[in-house]
């Protein structure tokens, strides 16, 4: 999964479209670097997983300042 469906979060922060955008080049690039689906899933989790916690973060304090 790539973009929304990877990151579970509110729309508060906008950057949907652009995090798929950039999980697909992650994704591609491993794809070609390593050329196994395992490995190339391994590695792009290593970048993904750490920015994506940061955007959830974001959305998070997001809604607590728009709802609370």
């Amino acid at each position: 999964m790539i973009g929304d469906a990877a990151h579970v979060t509110t729309p508060c922060v906008g950057v949907g479209v652009n995090m798929a955008m950039k999980d697909y080049i992650v994704l591609a690039r491993r794809l070609r670097e390593f050329r196994t689906l395992k490995k190339s899933v391994e590695e792009y989790e290593k970048e993904v997983l750490p920015r994506s916690k940061e955007v959830i973060e974001m959305s998070i304090k997001s809604v607590k300042l728009y709802y609370e």
